[in-house]
């Protein structure tokens, strides 16, 4: 009887990677005898993907104005990107609170956490009379100049007004509406003024047109909720030394997958 014997080990283990893996024992005594016992390992994925939303968690939207979702994304440790299922509907002609579902499963059959999106459906009506604006200096076009404090939840600012069209957001336009959540802007907007949205501190998110040619400095200052900023078109001018916002905010910008001139002169973020 020889007692303990030694046991020799023999294959490898990679967690790294899924996959079946065999491990194999082996034990010899002093006259020569052996046996080999065997340990099947199959390394298996149990992690699941993260959903991103694609724009903000709560968006305020115009009564009777088509809504586009923005989507989500999903992205898993093994599969990358993984395909993102919405339940869920927004009904822009009922004013409402909309919920909208993302999922997502992996190869595997992991289950994201799900993540929902809440759309408020609510007239702007009430504050259109609230905004003020001022014929620009050729004469065929309006800006719009401020917005009273007083505003809450969305405002939508109108293409035409008075018979012509509006294509400017004047300096410090909306500065100090601490209550207002969203701004939809018209196509023709050209030029936004410096600290157009400073101070509102409830704005979420932003889309900027692609019809956009100059931004000024500090648009987005102080505005410590808002969640994305969205460029429809190529990067517009940006004063010199500019930034966009300040620490306050954290926003995410994107941009469409084919536009140009954009990089670090909007790292101001």
């Amino acid at each position: 009887m020889d007692g303990n014997l030694n046991v020799s080990i023999s294959g490898t283990v990679d967690t790294a990677k899924l996959g079946i893996y065999t491990l194999t024992y082996t034990a010899s005594d002093l006259s020569g005898n052996s046996v080999k016992v065997t340990r099947t390992l199959r390394v298996i994925d149990t992690t699941p993907p993260v959903i991103s939303l694609t724009g903000g968690a709560e968006i305020i939207h115009s009564l009777g104005k088509v809504y586009e979702d923005e989507g989500a994304t999903a992205l898993d440790n093994v599969d990358g990107v993984v395909s993102v299922t919405t339940v869920g509907s927004v009904n822009t002609s009922v004013q409402g609170d909309y919920t909208l579902t993302y999922s997502a499963i992996d190869q595997a059959g992991n289950e994201a956490d799900p993540v929902t999106r809440t759309v408020k459906v609510q007239s702007f009506d009430a504050n259109l009379g609230l905004l003020t604006f001022a014929i620009n200096s050729t004469n065929d076009s309006l800006s719009l100049i401020s917005c009273d404090v007083s505003a809450s939840g969305g405002v939508e600012v109108p293409a035409v007004w008075d018979g012509k069209p509006v294509t400017g957001i004047g300096e410090g336009a909306f500065a100090g509406c601490s209550q207002v959540v969203s701004v939809l802007l018209p196509e023709d907007i050209s030029t936004i003024g410096d600290g157009a949205f400073a101070g509102c501190v409830l704005l979420t998110e932003v889309s900027l047109p692609a019809s956009l040619d100059s931004l000024g400095d500090g648009l987005f200052a102080q505005c410590e909720a808002l969640e994305s900023i969205r460029f429809l078109g190529d990067a517009p001018d940006l004063v010199a030394g500019g930034a966009l916002a300040d620490d306050a905010s954290a926003a995410v910008v994107y941009v469409e997958a084919l536009a140009s001139g954009f990089g670090t002169l909007f790292g101001g973020l």
